[in-house]
C-alpha cells in the first residue's frame, strides 16, 4: 500500500477482506526513508484505530522503532526496562500484551522478557518468555496467568522487565458480552 505523506488512510479491514485473520496480529509499516537523512529522530509513528462491528472503540498510537540502540543522535545513557499493565479478571474480558522488540537500549541477545505478575492477593511471580527478534510477539493473560489464576481475585499487574533492553509495549482487552474493546501503552520507563 503506497500512501502520500499526511494523505493516507488504510482501513486493515477492507485489505484483509478476502483473509480470515483471528488472534493476535500485527502489521509493520515501513516508512521507507533512511534515518541518516534526519538530523533529529521522525515522528514515524501511526494513529491506529481500533474498530468493533462498525464503531471505533479506541485509538492510540504506535511505538517509535527508533531507540537508544539505533538512535540517529547517540543518546547520553541507556537504562534497564521496568513498565507494567493491568489485568482485570472477568469471564467477558479477553486481555493482550504486545512486547515491541525494536531499538531498544541494547541489543537483546538472549530473546527475552522478564514478566512479572503481582496479584490482588499478594502472590509474586517472575519469569522469561521468549520474544522475537526484531519485531512484535503478542501473549494473552492466559498464558501469562497460567498456574497463577486462583491467586487472582479481581486485579493483576502485569510487569515488562529486563536488565539491558528497554522495551515498548502496549496491552488490549476486549469484551465478549458486547465487544468493545480498549489499549494503551504499558507505563514506566
Amino acid at each position: 500500500v503506497n500512501l502520500q505523506e499526511g494523505k493516507g488512510v488504510v482501513d486493515t479491514r477492507e485489505l484483509f477482506v478476502r483473509h480470515s485473520l483471528s488472534g493476535a496480529v500485527s502489521f509493520v509499516v515501513e516508512f521507507e526513508r533512511d534515518l541518516g537523512e534526519f538530523s533529529k529522530e521522525p515522528a514515524v509513528y501511526i494513529n491506529v484505530y481500533y474498530r468493533n462491528g462498525e464503531a471505533f472503540g479506541d485509538q492510540v498510537h504506535t511505538h517509535y522503532s527508533v531507540g537508544y540502540l539505533n538512535s540517529v543522535r547517540r543518546l547520553p545513557k541507556s537504562y534497564r526496562c521496568s513498565k507494567f499493565a493491568p489485568f482485570i479478571k472477568d469471564e467477558n474480558l479477553e486481555f493482550s500484551y504486545s512486547v515491541h522488540n525494536v531499538g531498544g537500549t541494547r541489543p537483546n541477545s538472549d530473546q527475552t522478557v522478564f514478566v512479572r505478575v503481582l496479584t490482588d492477593t499478594g502472590v509474586e511471580r517472575r519469569f522469561p518468555m521468549h520474544v522475537r527478534a526484531e519485531s512484535v510477539t503478542a501473549f494473552t493473560a492466559s498464558e501469562i496467568l497460567s498456574g497463577l489464576e486462583e491467586s487472582v481475585r479481581r486485579t493483576a499487574v502485569i510487569f515488562l522487565e529486563h536488565q539491558t533492553t528497554n522495551f515498548n509495549g502496549s496491552w488490549y482487552f476486549m469484551n465478549k458480552a458486547n465487544g468493545t474493546l480498549g489499549t494503551d501503552h504499558f507505563t514506566g520507563g
